[in-house]
This record gives structure tokens, C-alpha cells and sequence, in this order.
């Protein structure tokens, strides 16, 4: 199953009952503020990719000898996400973000997915969070 990639469909999306209050767009610092929402696929050696999840924000759950505490093995992806004058959401540059992840996939010797549903998850995610009216 490694390189097989969860199909949209099979996204499922638990949102946030709570919000966080909208922030000054003004005072925004990069890494600073996040969303009330998070897409997270876990992955296995015995399953591979598993089905992605939008959920609410909170704590990554960690083993004590993960390895990316230890040697830093891990990827994160930032996406950007604007809404236009005609009130759709873009996103910033997202196969390029995904190209990216996949070079660094590779770098790190970690197990690659194919872009284009990610690329839909994030999307999803942005949209949950317009409709909050937050952020975006």
C-alpha cells in the first residue's frame, strides 16, 4: 500500500464547535495563528496512508520514541488560503506546496502520496474555515 493515496471521498471531516476569536490582519505573525481545524492521514507500515481526517485543532499524540523526536523525521506543510474579491477561497501556490512536500518526503526517506487529493483535503479544510467566517 505504500504510494497509494486516499481518494476525496473518503475524507471525513469532524469540524470545531468552538472558534477562536477573528484576529487583526493587521498584527498576523507567521507560525503564530492557526486555524480552529487541522487535516491529519495517519500512516502505518502495516496499512500505509490511512483516511484523512479535518478535526478540530489540537495536540499531536506521540510516542516517547517516536523518531521524530529524536532525528527529526517528520514533514509539515503550511498552506496559504485568501478569499477574493468575488468572495471565493484560493489557494496559494497549492501544487507547488505539495511538490515541495514530496521533495522533502523523498529527502527524509519517508513514504510519498500523491498530490492532488491532498491538495483537495486542504482545500476543504480552508473552506470549513471560511465558513467560520474566520481567518480567511
Amino acid at each position: 500500500m505504500i504510494g497509494l493515496c486516499s481518494e476525496a471521498s473518503d475524507l471525513i471531516i469532524t469540524p470545531a464547535t468552538t472558534f477562536k476569536e477573528k484576529p487583526d490582519p493587521n498584527g498576523l505573525v507567521f507560525g503564530t495563528v492557526f486555524t480552529d481545524n487541522m487535516l491529519t492521514i495517519e500512516w502505518s507500515l502495516a496499512s500505509g496512508w490511512e483516511k484523512p481526517y479535518i478535526k478540530p485543532l489540537g495536540n499531536l499524540s506521540l510516542h516517547p520514541a517516536s523518531s521524530s523526536l529524536h532525528y527529526a523525521i517528520e514533514l509539515f506543510e503550511g498552506m496559504k488560503a485568501y478569499r477574493g474579491v468575488d468572495g471565493k477561497i484560493r489557494l496559494f501556490r497549492p501544487t507547488l506546496n505539495m511538490d515541495r512536500m514530496a521533495r522533502s518526503a523523498i529527502r527524509a526517506a519517508l513514504p510519498k502520496r500523491k498530490n492532488s487529493p491532498l491538495v483537495i483535503f486542504m482545500f476543504e479544510e480552508a473552506h470549513l474555515t471560511y465558513m467560520t467566517h474566520l481567518f480567511i
